[in-house]
């Protein structure tokens, strides 16, 4: 007979992350228990449902596409199973407007 106990994370995400808008941001935690279940959220309740950029809220691996600064924020990750929910580390995220250089173009001269 095996005992099921709470998760236990064994892989935690990166504490901080600091990127420039329109880049990826992938975060992952691994667990082992049985019967794991995954869920990514942000700390201030805005939920990552509907978001058609991010992908994998339900899975050990949550991908943010194309970045945006309203993106900014504190994520963590819950596993749960039959016994109890675990927390993963909390991730703070921090998108900054990505800075376009000017790009010149020299035109001929008909003087």
């Amino acid at each position: 007979m095996c005992a099921v106990g709470l998760p236990v994370v064994v892989v935690q995400p990166e504490s901080m992350l600091e990127v420039e808008s329109g880049s990826s941001i992938v975060l992952t935690v691994e667990a082992s228990g049985i019967g794991l279940a995954y869920s990514w959220l942000r700390t201030d309740g805005i939920p990552l449902t509907g978001i058609l950029r991010i992908e994998g809220i339900d899975t050990n691996q949550m991908t943010i596409r194309e970045a945006e600064v309203d993106d900014s924020g504190v994520y963590v990750c819950e596993i749960s199973n039959a016994v109890g929910t675990v927390r993963s580390r909390e991730v703070t995220i921090s998108v900054s407007k990505s800075v376009t250089k000017p790009q010149f173009q020299f035109l001929p001269s008909y003087c």
